[in-house]
Formats: structure tokens, sequence, C-alpha cells
């Protein structure tokens, strides 16, 4: 009989003992003891989370072309700035931007534009780090003829390019653009194109 008791008891210390452990979770490696325990951790973020609002200061090169029956080409640069806003469900990443440019795009011989302002939607796809986009939109821009006339006058862009988070608050981006204006000038009918690559530098929020 006491040697069905002393059984009884052992079990019941050892259930108790399981119990307990299952209490405390999973020990640390290579300690038998239950009360160190390691809580499990989360991997750090990748920086591929896009969504929130950005700024950022862009430069690029653009060559335009002036057409009324004789062709003028004319190029040169751009600095300016951006700012927008993402919103992303999964990959898909959609957002709205606005941006200037003081522009020195020459031809010598009194054609040119002198800055420009964009206001484009934007849509791509994100992988990680990565963004690949597309974007399209309504462009303005201060344009020189050897008319001579100068006048803002209103176009349309397309373009498309990739962006690189460099970090959770730091992007990078390369990008190409096309820009129509048509007739700009009345007096001497001239039609306008453009097109460009840019690079810029963002702080994301």
């Amino acid at each position: 009989m006491k040697r069905v008791v002393l059984i009884a008891a052992a079990i019941t210390t050892a259930g108790a003992g399981v119990a307990a452990a299952a209490d405390f979770g999973v020990p640390a490696s290579g300690s038998s003891n239950p009360s160190f325990y390691v809580a499990p951790t989360t991997a750090p973020s990748s920086g591929g989370e896009w969504a929130g609002f950005y700024v950022g200061g862009l430069a690029g090169y653009v060559r335009a072309t002036f057409a009324d029956g004789i062709t003028a080409t004319a190029s040169g640069i751009t600095l300016g700035g951006y700012a927008g806003v993402n919103i992303q469900k999964n990959a898909l990443v959609i957002g709205v931007e606005a941006g200037g440019a003081w522009a020195r795009v020459d031809d010598g011989a009194g054609n040119g534009i002198g800055w420009q302002g964009e206001l484009r939607g934007r849509a791509g796809f994100a992988f990680s780090r990565f963004l690949i986009y597309g974007a399209g939109g309504v462009v303005i821009a201060g344009v020189e003829t050897s008319t001579p006339s100068s006048s803002p006058e209103l176009g349309w862009t397309v373009g498309g390019g990739g962006e690189f988070a460099i970090n959770d608050a730091i992007t990078a981006r390369v990008e190409y653009v096309y820009q129509r204006f048509g007739e700009i000038s009345p007096a001497a009918p001239t039609t306008l194109s453009a097109q460009g690559v840019r690079s810029g530098i963002g702080i994301r929020f």
C-alpha cells in the first residue's frame, strides 16, 4: 500500500513540474532551468513600406523640340523639388505628386523653357525596398520662342521610373518623362514636346 502511495505521489509531482514548465515557456538554449525564458523576437523592418507623405529634390536633363515647319532642338538642365502622398495595398502603391523646377533649356536662338510645374498621379508595384511605377498628369511651363514671345503653356505628361528605399526615411529615384504642349504660338504655329531623364532624393514621413 505504501508503495502505491509513493508511486502516485511521484506521478503527481512530475505532472506539476510539466505544467510549471509550460507556464514558464521555452527554456533558453543550453539551459535546463525553465525559468530562463527567451522571448521570441520579430524581424526588423525591411524599409519597404511606401504609404505616407514624402518630399524631395531633383535634377535632370531635358531635350525639347520646337516645330513650325523648321525644327529647333533645345537642351539643358532642370533643378527643383517634389512632394506627394502614397497609399499601399499589398504590393500595389498609388498616389499623387506635385513638383516644380527651374530650367535652363535653350537652343541658342531664342527657343527654350525657363521653368516647369507638374501635377501627376502615380501607380506602381512595390518589391520590398524597390518601387516600379508609371506616372501621368498635367504640366505647365514657361516657354520662350524666337518669334519672340514668352508665355506659360499647359500640356500633358507621362513617364515612369524606379525608386529605392535606402532606409526607412530616405529614398532615391530615377525616371523618364515625356511632355507635350501642342501649339504654343498663334502668330507662327509652333508645337513643343520635351523628354528627359531626372533623378531625385526623397524623405518619407
